[in-house]
């Protein structure tokens, strides 16, 4: 009777190992599942992270050339304004408009 039973422990035992092993087998694939999304993830952020990158130089030298162009039409504005300042000094003979 005790063989019966070491043979029926012994059974169990390997059972239960058998599972042990398909669980621990199961682990493993999803540990690398994870690891496999974990990288795709980690070449996602640094596509955006480029990305946010390329904006902000963009914004950058967006920034810059507005106020290149607003130096620009401040210049041409005083220039406008001296011109008219110098036109305003010339007056043509009295009659000379009407020919």
């Amino acid at each position: 009777r005790e063989v019966v039973d070491g043979s029926r422990v012994a059974g169990e035992a390997g059972e239960r190992l058998a599972q042990i092993e398909d669980v621990s087998k199961r682990i493993t694939g999803l540990v690398k599942e994870i690891s496999t999304t974990a990288r795709e993830q980690a070449l996602r952020s640094d596509r955006v992270a480029a990305t946010v990158s390329d904006v902000s130089e963009g914004t950058q030298s967006t920034a810059l050339e507005a106020l290149r162009t607003a130096t620009g039409i401040r210049q041409l504005a005083t220039t406008v304004t001296e011109l008219s300042h110098s036109l305003s000094k010339f007056r043509l003979p009295d009659g000379a408009a009407a020919r």
